[in-house]
């Protein structure tokens, strides 16, 4: 099946699934060059890299 066969929900809920995966791999990351890194500074990096900021 196809990704345009999908049912719009469908699409969304892998869609989501595809987000989850890349903050989590995002996160791990981070955490591998940051180990002591809050929680709040951890949020504060993602946030940064996904818009795209230095």
């Amino acid at each position: 099946m196809s990704i345009e066969e999908l049912a719009p929900d469908e699409k969304l809920r892998i869609a989501i699934e595809i987000s989850d995966t890349v903050v989590r791999v995002s996160a791990d990351g981070i955490r591998a060059e940051n180990p002591d890194i809050t929680e709040k500074e951890l949020l504060q990096e993602l946030r940064l890299r996904i818009r795209g900021e230095d």
